[in-house]
């Protein structure tokens, strides 16, 4: 899906419309992984989470979020979770 279309869903959503982060996880879930990937590569081996366990976290926490403005703001809120996921885990630094 091109920018342009992740950009016109990513506008604020809020807890009343969850819909609205069900619609776009898919459309850069590949994104996320690869973001997860490169966040765990860091990581001591022991990490309690893997790749996906860490996408699925770091989506608890932006489905309970007010909202996001554009795709790189999305982006951002869940390159934070994912870095305070790892920071919480008992393997993590």
């Amino acid at each position: 899906m091109a920018k342009e279309e992740v950009n016109g869903r990513a506008r604020p959503a809020s807890p009343r419309d969850p819909g609205e982060i069900e619609r776009l996880v898919p459309i850069v879930y590949d994104e996320l992984r690869r973001i997860a990937h490169r966040q765990l590569r860091g990581e001591r081996s022991d990490h309690t989470l893997d790749t996906t366990g860490l996408v699925h976290e770091a989506y608890l926490k932006l489905y309970k979020r007010d909202g996001w403005h554009s795709r790189e703001h999305f982006l951002g809120a869940a390159v934070t979770a994912m870095r305070q996921d790892c920071a919480l885990s008992p393997g993590g630094k």
